[in-house]
């Protein structure tokens, strides 16, 4: 047997009890370099235990030591003692002597110094603590192994850290990578990114994260006040190691895409940082789809909010275990709106707001006004964030409208002040026929715009429209029902408007309370003919059988022209009570009075009357049509009605032997019988009615249709 020395030992045999020497084999060991002795080891059972004999057996050539010891490591091991280990056993008197050691950094001379049982080792105890994270230089002098070799000025150096565990808030997650596909520069694969916020240095070796699963452990990674670290699968550590600190799980605990909560706990199974995240905090579409992680952007926090969250804006599509692309970036500055108030009970109130908010600054009560004056006793901001249930010192009275103003001192939680708002609150009464009612319809919008209805409270309660069926009763296929899912107060004398896109509408027509345009699915309303029937809770509000023969028939184009009531108190399915909205209020007016209105007054005391016998059938909003309103006595009541000009020439047979009903109306919209618009001047409208007992009676009425002479 021989060893080099570079601690190659090699083994030799002649079987033939000669001098032959044939290897048989060799390994490397360099565990010990010098030795004071020699020997065997032998492993065998008890019934081989006297067949080992050996002979023959030197060991040279013999060492003599007189190379000095050498300074390997220093080990901390805690703020006051340090371990120093030599390369060789050295002498007591040398190891003992405090004196021949020395730190640096405002440390000195250790208070004592002690050889160990393994005489490579000396414990140094300190006078002076050592400080977190700081770096150190020992300096050893006059120190001497066994055989009296003195060495050089030895020296180390070492770095003190204060491993201590974590504590709720010492550790934040600051980076999630939900959806790594497709990868722009990244590793495809889900990861996470710890932050330390403390002064500690944290074994990560102790805690676990899970997204809602069995919690999984992270390996062992002394993580230092100020550090990042990336959190992978064990498959992707290299991967992740090449980018920057990173640390592993067994089975990295999955991410969904649109939404889920990420914990950290440490090994007792104590919480110490929790996200619940979703898709709508990239605030970016392009970047949600994939390869994007969702970054934090003020370290400081609230972590729970929206705002402080956004898609990372580095090249490679995050910073796993590297400082934010997003750090230190503007945060949210859009201020939050009230979206909704509604009274969930005689004594409370729900208020959703437009973004999360800051509890600190929702739940004082007197942060809310209620007129007439009940005060508000206590504020309950619910899981969401985004919704307050306001407890009342007194009830709602079911036929009193209530007024709820809030503080500006409401925030958003980045801290963006609330926009100061008022809004009519009170308590719903249930809906009958007609309390509710279609006041203008879009069914034929221009090439790519949206339909929208309108609807009109012209009765003197408050209704609530959750629940409200919107139905085609005419369409046999694809959409033909829409619902409104969500409470939605309307008020007496207030205008409504439902459309799939209400931006469009927006950008189309002049649109006086946008608060009052919402966002809903309408059933599907044909361009040429159709029908709306609006049912609540199994009352059939208001129903109109649509149809694009009732607009204006010299209009250039009817695509994106609405179709508007012209007086609530005559009936939806009476076509003379509808009209082309006017050119001059830009062919609709959603949320707004139509331009074609027209208030009747009284009751009528004749059969026939013309409200007003003057029109300009001109389309500017004003006068444009001709309207002869009827009531009977019974039922029977058969009517003509011929238009002649002032010579007494018959423009139009306006109506043809119609059956009248109880009330109603006649519209005309200044075209003749040839489709061509009527002159400026005086006509005579000639009634024929037939009343149910046989007799006859005529009539005669004179009106203007007006308009400016060229």
């Amino acid at each position: 047997m021989t060893r080099s020395a570079e601690g190659e030992w090699t083994l030799e045999t002649d079987y033939s009890g000669g001098t032959d020497f044939t290897p048989e084999g060799s390994a490397t060991d360099l565990t010990y370099p010098t030795g004071s002795f020699f020997g065997w080891v032998c492993t065998y059972t008890s019934t081989r235990a006297e067949l080992f004999f050996m002979d023959d057996v030197l060991v040279d050539p013999l060492f003599t030591d007189t190379a000095p010891p050498t300074l390997l490591e220093v080990t901390p091991n805690t703020a006051f003692q340090l371990e120093a280990r030599f390369s060789e056993p050295i002498s007591e008197p040398s190891a003992n002597n405090s004196a021949n050691y020395s730190i640096s950094n405002g440390i000195g001379t250790p208070v004592s110094a002690e050889l160990q049982a393994d005489p490579t080792r000396v414990l140094l105890s300190l006078g002076t603590a050592l400080e977190n994270t700081a770096t150190y230089n020992l300096t050893a002098s006059n120190i001497q192994d066994e055989a009296g070799n003195t060495a050089a000025l030895l020296q180390a150096e070492f770095t003190y850290f204060n491993i201590q565990p974590a504590l709720p808030g010492d550790l934040i997650i600051t980076e999630l990578m939900p959806d790594p596909t497709p990868s722009v520069a990244l590793p495809e694969a889900e990861y996470l990114e710890l932050y330390n916020a403390s002064n500690k240095v944290i074994d990560l070796g102790t805690l676990q994260i899970t997204s809602g699963s069995t919690p999984e452990a992270l390996s062992s990674f002394l993580l230092q006040p100020g550090q990042y670290v990336a959190v992978c699968d064990e498959a992707f550590l290299t991967a992740f190691t090449e980018l920057g600190p990173a640390v592993s799980v067994g089975d990295f605990p999955a991410l969904s895409n649109g939404g889920d909560v990420a914990t950290l706990l440490d090994e007792n199974g104590t919480t110490l940082f929790e996200v619940t995240y979703t898709d709508a905090w990239y605030q970016d579409e392009e970047r949600s789809d994939g390869g994007y992680s969702l970054e934090l952007i003020r370290l400081e926090g609230p972590y729970d909010c929206p705002g402080n969250w956004r898609a990372s804006q580095s090249t490679t599509g995050g910073t796993p275990g590297l400082e934010n692309s997003l750090l230190g970036a503007a945060l949210d500055t859009t201020p939050p709106s009230v979206v909704k108030v509604v009274p969930e009970s005689n004594m409370e109130i729900r208020v959703q707001f437009s973004e999360i908010m800051d509890m600190g600054t929702v739940t004082p009560p007197g942060a809310y006004t209620l007129e007439p004056a009940i005060a508000v006793l206590d504020v309950m901001l619910q899981p969401d964030g985004l919704t307050a249930l306001l407890l009342l010192d007194g009830e709602l009275s079911p036929d009193q409208a209530y007024t709820l103003s809030f503080s500006t001192a409401l925030t958003d939680c980045i801290g963006n002040p609330l926009e100061q708002q008022s809004f009519a609150i009170g308590l719903p009464q249930p809906a009958e026929p007609m309390d509710i009612i279609i006041n203008e319809i879009l069914f034929n919008p221009e090439s790519g715009g949206s339909d929208f209805v309108e609807l009109y409270n012209q009765s003197d309660k408050i209704i609530d429209l959750a629940g409200l069926q919107m139905l085609n009763r005419l369409k046999l296929s694809g959409s033909v029902e829409a619902s409104v899912d969500d409470n939605l107060l309307i008020f007496p004398g207030d205008y409504l408007v439902f459309s799939e896109d209400p931006t469009d509408i927006l950008n189309r027509y002049t649109v006086p309370s946008p608060d009052r345009l919402l966002e809903n699915d309408l059933p599907g309303l044909d361009n040429d003919e159709g029908n709306l029937t609006l049912v609540l809770n199994g009352v059939t509000l208001d129903a109109f059988d649509y149809s694009e023969d009732l607009h204006y028939p010299l209009l250039d184009d009817e695509n994106g022209v609405s179709l508007e009531r012209i007086s609530p108190m005559t009936g939806t399915q009476d076509d003379g009570n509808w009209h082309s909205a006017a050119s001059t209020a830009g062919f609709a007016t959603p949320t707004g009075p139509n331009s074609q209105f027209f208030e009747r007054e009284g009751v009528f005391d004749e059969i026939i009357n013309i409200p007003r016998a003057r029109f300009s059938p001109d389309e500017d909003g004003f006068e444009d049509v001709l309207l002869i309103d009827y009531t009977t006595d019974q039922p029977g009541y058969t009517a003509n009605v011929w238009i002649f000009d002032a010579q007494g020439r018959e423009m139009l047979r306006l109506v043809n032997n119609e059956t009248l009903q109880n009330t109603g109306t006649f519209k005309w919209d200044g075209i003749a019988a040839d489709g061509s618009p009527a002159r400026i001047g005086i006509y005579i409208l000639y009634f024929e009615l037939f009343r149910p007992d046989g007799a006859v009676e005529k009539d005669k009425r004179a009106v203007v249709l007006a308009g400016q002479l060229d």
